[in-house]
């Protein structure tokens, strides 16, 4: 177990370094449920020399997180306003000092995944029950979207790529 501290309250872990010398991690840096801010820690330093890498000074319930993509190729930038949970997101490569915009609009749900140099996207925007669309991660905007798996009378729950293959989760007939 390592005596590490870090800054702020609720962290969340979100992507260790491709060396394994440190990680990203969220959490909120005051006493409020507010300003979710993305920091890098690396093992066995104070957090007071954390770094503050992504974060929101204009929106007060806005949360911020990030993920390395798992070849470390890219990271995708998350913003959710509030508890909508309506996201905005964009990706940077590696070496790259450009950002990439996915979606910026807040305008629908979205859970993103990554595979093969290739990003998947759940979303209802335009589609209640939910729908897949792929994109190339050098081509992420929304122009380059293809639809992979459309909108059906059942609702995409969620979907994992395992081992190239993509598993999908339906919900039906569910009753209250």
């Amino acid at each position: 177990i390592l005596s590490d501290k870090l800054l702020g309250w609720r962290q969340l872990f979100l992507s260790w370094l491709p060396d394994n010398s440190g990680f990203y991690y969220c959490s909120y840096p005051g006493k409020e449920d507010c300003w979710r801010t993305v920091y890098l820690h690396i093992l066995g330093t104070d957090s007071s020399k954390d770094v503050k890498v992504y974060w929101d000074d204009d929106e007060k319930y806005r949360s911020c997180v990030l993920f390395c993509t798992y070849d470390y190729k890219y990271t995708i930038y998350i913003k959710t306003p509030g508890h909508f949970r309506k996201q905005s997101m964009w990706i940077k490569k590696s070496g790259s000092d450009a950002l990439r915009t996915i979606t910026d609009t807040y305008d629908a749900r979205y859970y993103i995944a990554y595979h093969n140099d290739k990003i998947y996207l759940l979303t209802d925007k335009d589609a209640s029950n939910k729908r897949i669309f792929v994109a190339d991660a050098d081509n992420p905007e929304i122009n380059n979207w293809q639809e992979l798996i459309p909108e059906s009378k059942y609702s995409i729950e969620v979907f994992e790529i395992i081992q190239g293959k993509i598993f999908v989760t339906y919900v039906a007939n569910i009753q209250t």
